[in-house]
């Protein structure tokens, strides 16, 4: 066995593609191969996350206003921020789904 250093993983969590592993003669010709699934990569965490309400009055209808900080860039086409609310909570304003699109790039 043995451990290349800083290998960089990809930006995304998700399934990747197989590796191929060989070993080889002194002219380059493969001796054995073998392809080596990868094991799917976790999505990074949110750092400084917050989600602080402007108005704390109950019964009031507010803006959230919704901060962290990304280890990946979100993409510019078309990626999106997703907040799910608290149960508690009757989204009656259409625009108050939790996505925002159009904020691409690092937040």
């Amino acid at each position: 066995s043995f451990e290349p250093p800083g290998v960089p993983t990809p930006p995304r969590g998700g399934a990747t593609g197989a590796w191929v592993l060989q070993t080889l003669d002194a002219g380059d010709a493969v001796i054995d191969e073998a392809l080596v699934q990868t094991p799917s990569l976790r999505p990074d965490m949110l750092q400084s996350a917050e989600v602080r309400l402007l108005s704390r009055r109950a019964g009031d209808v507010t803006t959230a206003l919704v901060c962290f900080t990304a280890s990946n860039p979100v993409p510019g086409d078309g990626g999106m921020v997703r907040l799910t609310f608290p149960e508690e909570f009757s989204l009656v304003v259409p625009a108050a789904d939790g996505l925002a699109s159009g904020v691409g790039g690092m937040l």
